[in-house]
């Protein structure tokens, strides 16, 4: 199954369900940021570089109080990804305000394989035909933090990493409604 236009200027994607929230009927939306006890000061600096709320994604990306140790370079990852963004795609909707989907059924599956559990639903979503597209494979294979600020680059660009076939995932703006299961 592949994404297709419809009449409006939206196409079909498929998210992968890697925490087990969604349903069909779901509306993913922005979760108010929240920095637990921190200072006025720092929770100011919070809410003005996360602007007017976050994913799912983003909360537990950058705001967990108590973040294992395993995701912080993840972490890192997101906050580099982000201040690229700005410089060089301004206007593509921020990977910690959106919901990651992919064009085919089998790239969700692909994702899901080497980032998810085996048996991890995956939803159709709808969303507009342009959306962003970054090559998910350009994240986390930098040797480098030069190298890793070239592919944060890149990813922003549009471009296919050097290593290998892409795997193209889809940032779509939220709130987004979930649709029917298809895996």
């Amino acid at each position: 199954m592949v994404a297709e236009a419809g009449d409006r200027g939206l196409a079909t994607y498929f998210t992968v369900d890697g925490h087990g929230r969604f349903s069909p009927g779901a509306v993913v939306g922005l979760e108010p940021v929240d920095v637990g006890e921190a200072p006025e000061d720092l929770a100011e600096g919070a809410r003005e570089f996360l602007g007017a709320g976050v994913s799912s994604h983003g909360q537990v990306a950058l705001l967990s109080a108590h973040m294992h140790p395993a995701h912080v370079d993840d972490a890192r990852l997101e906050v580099l990804l982000e201040v690229t963004r700005r410089d060089v795609a301004p206007g593509a909707v921020p990977r910690l305000q959106a919901l990651f989907a992919f064009c085919a059924v089998t790239d969700a599956e692909a994702f899901r394989d080497s980032h998810r559990g085996a048996d991890d639903a995956i939803y159709s979503v709808q969303g507009p035909d342009d959306a962003f597209r970054g090559d998910a494979r350009l994240l986390g294979i930098a040797g480098s933090p030069l190298v890793g600020a070239i592919y944060a680059r890149w990813y922003w660009q549009g471009r296919p990493n050097p290593l290998g076939p892409p795997l193209w995932e889809v940032l779509l703006g939220l709130p987004v409604t979930i649709g029917e299961r298809v895996g």
